[in-house]
């Protein structure tokens, strides 16, 4: 039995069993309340706003022009040819498809090609690459090299080396 102490009208009572079991708990709390605290101010909630391909609910009034249209170009590669297709980033359309070979005069036109895509398309900053697993390692790091290297008109050749292509590989689908 704990023994109290009387002071001016106020009991005070020694520790008993009960208030011992309190102590860890308030312990713990003295650590955790200004750890939840300190936390919370360095945590910030953010909504991002994503474009996904596919249905929208607004139409456009107009389709934009070739200058500002967000396009992306999609190089597969394939054993003996180059698929190339310009595809609206808002929509998810393929805009324009060219095809070439890659033994004649391929490559040098695929860098002619897309550096006047860069002069028509000037928001055109992509190039993911997709390529089959038949392709050889040596080929398509010279395919990439013709890519990233502009040939052609010189405007055409000036905004590409101006604003470089981001080259993303991705794996081929299978069908």
């Amino acid at each position: 039995m704990g023994s109290s102490l009387q002071i001016g009208g106020a009991q005070k009572r020694n520790l008993d069993q009960d208030d011992g079991a309190l102590m860890p708990i308030m312990s713990l709390m003295v650590i955790l309340i200004p750890l939840l605290i300190g936390n919370i101010a360095f945590f910030h909630l953010k909504a991002i706003e994503v474009n996904v391909p596919g249905n929208s609910s607004a139409a456009p009034a107009q389709a934009p022009s070739k200058a500002t249209q967000k396009v992306i170009a999609h190089l597969t590669v394939d054993a003996e040819s180059l698929l190339l297709n310009l595809v609206d980033e808002n929509s998810g359309k393929v805009v324009e498809t060219f095809t070439m070979r890659i033994k004649n005069d391929g490559l040098p036109a695929l860098s002619r090609k897309l550096a006047a895509m860069r002069g028509e398309y000037q928001r055109l900053d992509l190039l993911m690459v997709s390529a089959d697993k038949a392709v050889k390692y040596d080929k398509l790091m010279s395919v990439l090299n013709y890519a990233t290297q502009p040939e052609g008109r010189a405007t055409d050749v000036a905004i590409a080396k101006k604003n470089p292509f981001n080259v993303v590989l991705v794996p081929k689908e299978e069908k």
